[in-house]
Protein backbone atom coordinates (compact mmCIF):
# COMPACT_ATOMS: atom_id res chain seq x y z
CA UNK A 1 0.00 0.00 0.00
CA UNK A 2 2.43 2.76 -1.21
CA UNK A 3 0.70 6.10 -1.84
CA UNK A 4 3.53 8.22 -1.19
CA UNK A 5 6.21 9.00 -2.17
CA UNK A 6 9.47 8.51 0.84
CA UNK A 7 8.89 11.34 3.18
CA UNK A 8 5.96 13.11 4.63
CA UNK A 9 2.91 13.77 2.45
CA UNK A 10 0.50 16.69 2.85
CA UNK A 11 -2.49 15.78 4.14
CA UNK A 12 -4.95 17.03 1.00
CA UNK A 13 -2.97 14.47 -1.10
CA UNK A 14 -3.65 11.25 1.13
CA UNK A 15 -7.62 12.90 0.84
CA UNK A 16 -7.41 13.26 -2.94
CA UNK A 17 -5.95 9.54 -3.10
CA UNK A 18 -8.25 7.87 -1.03
CA UNK A 19 -11.15 9.41 -0.22
CA UNK A 20 -13.69 8.02 2.01
CA UNK A 21 -16.70 9.16 4.18
CA UNK A 22 -16.86 8.72 7.61
CA UNK A 23 -19.96 6.43 7.06
CA UNK A 24 -17.70 4.55 4.31
CA UNK A 25 -14.61 3.92 6.43
CA UNK A 26 -16.76 2.86 9.68
CA UNK A 27 -18.05 0.12 7.32
CA UNK A 28 -14.54 -0.70 5.93
CA UNK A 29 -13.16 -0.91 10.00
CA UNK A 30 -15.97 -2.97 10.80
CA UNK A 31 -16.04 -5.31 8.27
CA UNK A 32 -12.34 -5.50 8.28
CA UNK A 33 -12.43 -6.56 12.11
CA UNK A 34 -15.06 -9.66 11.72
CA UNK A 35 -13.28 -10.92 8.93
CA UNK A 36 -10.10 -11.20 10.85
CA UNK A 37 -8.23 -8.77 8.35
CA UNK A 38 -8.44 -5.31 10.12
CA UNK A 39 -6.64 -2.60 8.48
CA UNK A 40 -5.07 -1.49 11.50
CA UNK A 41 -3.44 -4.88 11.89
CA UNK A 42 0.36 -4.84 12.28
CA UNK A 43 2.54 -6.05 9.83
CA UNK A 44 5.82 -8.61 10.19
CA UNK A 45 8.87 -8.58 8.32
CA UNK A 46 12.00 -10.58 9.07
CA UNK A 47 15.69 -10.50 7.40
CA UNK A 48 18.50 -12.39 7.52
CA UNK A 49 22.73 -12.30 7.32
CA UNK A 50 24.13 -15.65 7.59
CA UNK A 51 23.92 -16.32 11.37
CA UNK A 52 21.66 -13.10 12.26
CA UNK A 53 18.27 -12.95 12.13
CA UNK A 54 16.45 -9.54 12.39
CA UNK A 55 12.37 -9.94 12.91
CA UNK A 56 10.35 -6.31 12.53
CA UNK A 57 6.81 -5.36 13.44
CA UNK A 58 5.10 -2.63 12.94
CA UNK A 59 1.30 -2.30 14.90
CA UNK A 60 -0.33 -0.55 12.85
CA UNK A 61 0.07 1.10 8.97
CA UNK A 62 -2.74 2.87 9.47
CA UNK A 63 -3.80 5.13 12.31
CA UNK A 64 -5.56 8.60 13.46
CA UNK A 65 -3.80 11.78 14.62
CA UNK A 66 -5.34 10.36 18.02
CA UNK A 67 -3.41 7.15 18.44
CA UNK A 68 -0.15 5.54 18.79
CA UNK A 69 1.54 3.28 16.96
CA UNK A 70 4.50 0.19 18.34
CA UNK A 71 7.94 -0.98 16.67
CA UNK A 72 9.31 -4.06 17.94
CA UNK A 73 12.74 -4.93 16.85
CA UNK A 74 14.19 -8.92 17.63
CA UNK A 75 17.46 -9.86 16.78
CA UNK A 76 18.78 -13.60 17.44
CA UNK A 77 22.00 -14.96 16.94
CA UNK A 78 23.92 -17.96 17.97
CA UNK A 79 24.82 -18.15 21.53
CA UNK A 80 28.11 -16.22 22.08
CA UNK A 81 27.93 -14.02 19.68
CA UNK A 82 28.29 -9.84 20.19
CA UNK A 83 24.52 -8.31 18.93
CA UNK A 84 24.26 -4.17 18.60
CA UNK A 85 20.68 -2.82 18.36
CA UNK A 86 20.17 0.64 17.27
CA UNK A 87 20.36 2.41 20.52
CA UNK A 88 17.61 5.04 19.55
CA UNK A 89 15.01 5.64 17.16
CA UNK A 90 16.16 9.57 17.21
CA UNK A 91 16.75 11.07 13.73
CA UNK A 92 15.08 7.70 12.33
CA UNK A 93 11.45 8.03 13.07
CA UNK A 94 9.05 11.45 12.16
CA UNK A 95 7.09 10.38 14.92
CA UNK A 96 7.15 11.26 19.00
CA UNK A 97 8.78 8.58 21.04
CA UNK A 98 6.93 8.19 24.13
CA UNK A 99 8.11 5.11 25.34
CA UNK A 100 11.44 3.28 24.56
CA UNK A 101 12.08 -0.37 26.42
CA UNK A 102 15.59 -2.70 25.69
CA UNK A 103 14.49 -6.05 26.79
CA UNK A 104 17.47 -8.13 28.48
CA UNK A 105 18.88 -10.88 26.11
CA UNK A 106 16.72 -14.49 26.81
CA UNK A 107 17.51 -17.99 25.45
CA UNK A 108 15.69 -19.51 22.41
CA UNK A 109 14.00 -22.57 23.55
CA UNK A 110 16.30 -24.98 22.05
CA UNK A 111 19.01 -22.66 23.75
CA UNK A 112 21.22 -22.70 20.88
CA UNK A 113 20.45 -18.35 20.68
CA UNK A 114 20.39 -15.89 22.35
CA UNK A 115 17.12 -13.36 21.52
CA UNK A 116 17.55 -9.73 21.84
CA UNK A 117 14.97 -6.98 21.23
CA UNK A 118 13.73 -3.33 21.52
CA UNK A 119 10.52 -1.56 21.42
CA UNK A 120 9.43 2.02 20.53
CA UNK A 121 5.59 3.94 21.36
CA UNK A 122 5.69 6.07 18.47
CA UNK A 123 2.80 9.17 18.87
CA UNK A 124 2.26 11.54 15.85
CA UNK A 125 1.98 15.27 15.49
CA UNK A 126 -0.25 15.80 12.52
CA UNK A 127 -2.19 14.31 9.86
CA UNK A 128 0.37 12.87 6.50
CA UNK A 129 2.06 10.53 5.36
CA UNK A 130 4.95 9.44 6.98
CA UNK A 131 8.29 7.06 6.72
CA UNK A 132 10.34 5.37 9.37
CA UNK A 133 13.63 4.77 8.04
CA UNK A 134 15.68 1.22 8.20
CA UNK A 135 17.21 0.59 10.91
CA UNK A 136 20.68 -1.43 11.31
CA UNK A 137 21.54 -4.66 13.38
CA UNK A 138 25.04 -5.18 13.69
CA UNK A 139 26.82 -9.27 15.03
CA UNK A 140 29.89 -10.33 15.69
CA UNK A 141 30.90 -13.83 15.46
CA UNK A 142 33.11 -14.87 18.97
CA UNK A 143 37.30 -13.77 18.39
CA UNK A 144 35.45 -12.10 15.07
CA UNK A 145 37.29 -8.44 14.35
CA UNK A 146 35.34 -5.48 13.80
CA UNK A 147 35.43 -5.83 10.05
CA UNK A 148 34.07 -8.72 10.13
CA UNK A 149 30.62 -8.48 11.37
CA UNK A 150 27.07 -9.47 10.27
CA UNK A 151 24.83 -6.56 9.05
CA UNK A 152 21.38 -6.41 8.46
CA UNK A 153 19.43 -3.48 7.06
CA UNK A 154 15.54 -3.40 7.71
CA UNK A 155 13.21 -1.73 4.79
CA UNK A 156 11.43 1.54 5.56
CA UNK A 157 8.13 1.66 7.32
CA UNK A 158 5.49 3.83 5.77
CA UNK A 159 2.92 4.75 8.69
CA UNK A 160 -0.29 6.70 7.20
CA UNK A 161 -1.70 9.11 9.74
CA UNK A 162 -5.10 10.14 9.35
CA UNK A 163 -6.99 13.20 10.72
CA UNK A 164 -9.92 12.54 13.34
CA UNK A 165 -12.50 15.15 11.40
CA UNK A 166 -13.93 13.76 8.29
CA UNK A 167 -13.12 14.78 4.82
CA UNK A 168 -15.33 17.15 4.16
CA UNK A 169 -15.22 18.97 7.67
CA UNK A 170 -13.58 22.21 6.04
CA UNK A 171 -11.60 24.48 8.54
CA UNK A 172 -13.02 24.02 11.53
CA UNK A 173 -13.51 26.98 13.96
CA UNK A 174 -13.03 27.00 17.65
CA UNK A 175 -15.28 28.56 20.05
CA UNK A 176 -14.25 31.07 23.04
CA UNK A 177 -13.90 29.40 26.05
CA UNK A 178 -16.79 30.47 28.84
CA UNK A 179 -15.63 31.84 31.81
CA UNK A 180 -15.43 29.56 35.02
CA UNK A 181 -18.78 28.50 36.67
CA UNK A 182 -18.77 29.15 40.19
CA UNK A 183 -20.49 26.57 42.00
CA UNK A 184 -20.96 28.59 45.26
CA UNK A 185 -24.53 30.65 44.99
CA UNK A 186 -25.20 34.00 46.82
CA UNK A 187 -25.95 32.11 49.47
CA UNK A 188 -22.46 31.05 50.60
CA UNK A 189 -21.21 34.69 52.34
CA UNK A 190 -24.45 34.57 54.37
CA UNK A 191 -23.62 31.04 55.95
CA UNK A 192 -20.15 32.07 56.46
CA UNK A 193 -21.52 35.03 58.15
CA UNK A 194 -23.52 33.27 60.73
CA UNK A 195 -20.90 31.31 61.66
CA UNK A 196 -18.31 33.72 62.10
CA UNK A 197 -20.00 36.78 63.56
CA UNK A 198 -21.84 35.28 66.97
CA UNK A 199 -18.48 34.07 68.13
CA UNK A 200 -16.60 37.48 67.35
CA UNK A 201 -19.36 39.44 68.81
CA UNK A 202 -19.95 37.58 72.07
CA UNK A 203 -15.91 37.86 72.50
CA UNK A 204 -15.99 42.00 72.01
CA UNK A 205 -18.91 42.15 74.30
CA UNK A 206 -17.16 39.78 77.20
CA UNK A 207 -14.38 42.16 76.34
CA UNK A 208 -16.10 45.18 76.75
CA UNK A 209 -18.26 44.79 79.71
CA UNK A 210 -16.66 42.53 81.98
CA UNK A 211 -14.05 40.70 83.03
CA UNK A 212 -13.19 37.53 85.28
CA UNK A 213 -11.28 38.00 88.73
CA UNK A 214 -9.09 35.95 90.42
CA UNK A 215 -12.06 34.89 92.85
CA UNK A 216 -13.57 33.63 89.83
CA UNK A 217 -16.49 36.64 90.81
CA UNK A 218 -17.39 38.59 87.44
CA UNK A 219 -17.37 41.98 88.09
CA UNK A 220 -18.66 44.72 85.35
CA UNK A 221 -15.46 46.71 85.31
CA UNK A 222 -17.72 49.93 84.03
CA UNK A 223 -21.20 49.79 85.71
CA UNK A 224 -20.68 48.52 89.56
CA UNK A 225 -17.64 49.85 91.45
CA UNK A 226 -15.02 48.10 93.53
CA UNK A 227 -17.06 49.37 96.68
CA UNK A 228 -19.82 47.08 96.30
CA UNK A 229 -18.90 44.10 94.92
CA UNK A 230 -16.75 43.97 98.16
CA UNK A 231 -20.14 44.83 100.09
CA UNK A 232 -22.13 41.68 98.11
CA UNK A 233 -18.87 39.99 99.20
CA UNK A 234 -18.43 40.95 102.59
CA UNK A 235 -22.14 39.72 103.03
CA UNK A 236 -22.17 36.73 101.88
CA UNK A 237 -19.71 35.83 104.81
CA UNK A 238 -22.01 34.06 107.40
CA UNK A 239 -21.19 35.37 110.95
CA UNK A 240 -22.48 32.14 112.19
CA UNK A 241 -19.51 30.34 110.57
CA UNK A 242 -16.17 29.79 113.25
CA UNK A 243 -14.21 32.77 113.79
CA UNK A 244 -11.06 31.30 112.08
CA UNK A 245 -13.39 30.82 108.89
CA UNK A 246 -14.94 34.24 109.46
CA UNK A 247 -11.52 35.95 110.32
CA UNK A 248 -10.19 34.69 106.72
CA UNK A 249 -13.38 35.17 104.83
CA UNK A 250 -13.31 38.55 105.89
CA UNK A 251 -9.56 39.23 105.13
CA UNK A 252 -9.80 37.33 101.68
CA UNK A 253 -12.54 40.33 100.83
CA UNK A 254 -10.09 43.32 102.60
CA UNK A 255 -7.31 41.86 99.84
CA UNK A 256 -9.27 42.03 97.05
CA UNK A 257 -10.99 45.34 97.85
CA UNK A 258 -7.62 47.02 98.76
CA UNK A 259 -6.18 45.59 95.24
CA UNK A 260 -9.01 46.96 93.48
CA UNK A 261 -9.52 50.06 95.29
CA UNK A 262 -6.09 50.99 96.12
CA UNK A 263 -3.85 49.29 94.10
CA UNK A 264 -2.37 47.54 97.22
CA UNK A 265 -1.08 43.95 97.53
CA UNK A 266 -2.51 43.41 101.00
CA UNK A 267 -1.82 39.52 101.06
CA UNK A 268 1.93 39.83 101.46
CA UNK A 269 1.74 42.72 103.46
CA UNK A 270 2.30 42.87 107.27
CA UNK A 271 -0.42 45.19 109.38
CA UNK A 272 2.14 47.86 109.50
CA UNK A 273 2.37 48.06 105.91
CA UNK A 274 -0.81 48.07 105.21
CA UNK A 275 -1.69 50.80 107.72
CA UNK A 276 0.88 53.27 105.89
CA UNK A 277 -0.31 52.17 102.25
CA UNK A 278 -3.28 53.13 102.57
CA UNK A 279 -3.61 56.10 105.60
CA UNK A 280 -1.80 58.77 103.22
CA UNK A 281 -4.59 57.53 100.82
CA UNK A 282 -8.00 58.13 103.10
CA UNK A 283 -9.28 60.56 105.60
CA UNK A 284 -8.36 60.41 109.11
CA UNK A 285 -11.79 58.67 109.65
CA UNK A 286 -11.06 55.72 107.34
CA UNK A 287 -7.54 55.27 108.30
CA UNK A 288 -8.52 55.25 111.80
CA UNK A 289 -11.34 52.54 110.88
CA UNK A 290 -8.56 50.76 109.06
CA UNK A 291 -6.39 50.66 111.73
CA UNK A 292 -9.15 49.07 113.69
CA UNK A 293 -9.94 46.94 111.28
CA UNK A 294 -6.21 45.26 111.55
CA UNK A 295 -6.00 45.10 114.99
CA UNK A 296 -9.17 43.03 115.67
CA UNK A 297 -8.18 40.56 112.07
CA UNK A 298 -4.90 39.77 114.16
CA UNK A 299 -6.81 39.19 117.66
CA UNK A 300 -9.30 37.04 116.12
CA UNK A 301 -5.99 34.92 114.33
CA UNK A 302 -4.09 35.13 117.08
CA UNK A 303 -6.32 35.10 120.42
CA UNK A 304 -8.37 33.23 122.65
CA UNK A 305 -11.72 31.69 121.21
CA UNK A 306 -13.89 33.75 123.06
CA UNK A 307 -12.32 36.94 122.38
CA UNK A 308 -11.26 35.55 118.34
CA UNK A 309 -15.12 35.41 117.25
CA UNK A 310 -15.72 38.64 119.01
CA UNK A 311 -12.60 40.08 117.10
CA UNK A 312 -13.66 38.21 113.78
CA UNK A 313 -17.50 39.82 114.21
CA UNK A 314 -15.73 43.74 115.06
CA UNK A 315 -13.42 43.13 111.86
CA UNK A 316 -16.64 42.35 109.58
CA UNK A 317 -18.30 45.38 110.82
CA UNK A 318 -15.14 47.13 110.63
CA UNK A 319 -14.64 46.35 107.05
CA UNK A 320 -18.33 47.34 106.15
CA UNK A 321 -17.74 50.79 107.38
CA UNK A 322 -14.08 51.13 106.19
CA UNK A 323 -15.51 50.03 102.20
CA UNK A 324 -18.50 52.69 103.15
CA UNK A 325 -16.17 55.29 104.19
CA UNK A 326 -13.63 55.06 101.10
CA UNK A 327 -15.77 53.51 98.26
CA UNK A 328 -17.62 57.40 97.97
CA UNK A 329 -13.66 59.02 97.83
CA UNK A 330 -12.69 59.01 94.04
CA UNK A 331 -9.09 59.35 94.66
CA UNK A 332 -7.24 56.11 94.10
CA UNK A 333 -4.12 55.21 96.12
CA UNK A 334 -1.03 54.38 94.83
CA UNK A 335 0.52 51.17 94.65
CA UNK A 336 2.63 49.76 97.63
Amino acid sequence: MNFFPRGCAAPEEIIMRKRLSSGARALTFWVAVFAGIAELSGAVHEFRDGDLRVRMEVSASEITTADRVRLRLEADAPAGYRVRLPESLEGASPFRIREEVVSRPALSADGSRVIHGAEWLLEPYLAGGYEISALKVKAWSPGGGSGNALVVETQAVEVIVWSVFPADAGVVKLKALAGPVSERGPWLPIVLALLVLPPLVAALLKKLCGRRSDSGVDIAGDQTSPAEVAIRRLRSCDSEDAPSSLADGVRKVLGIYLREKFRVGAQCASAEELAAAVGGSVSVQARNTFESLVRQLEQARFGKEEGAARAAAGARARLEEFILETGKEGKEGQGA
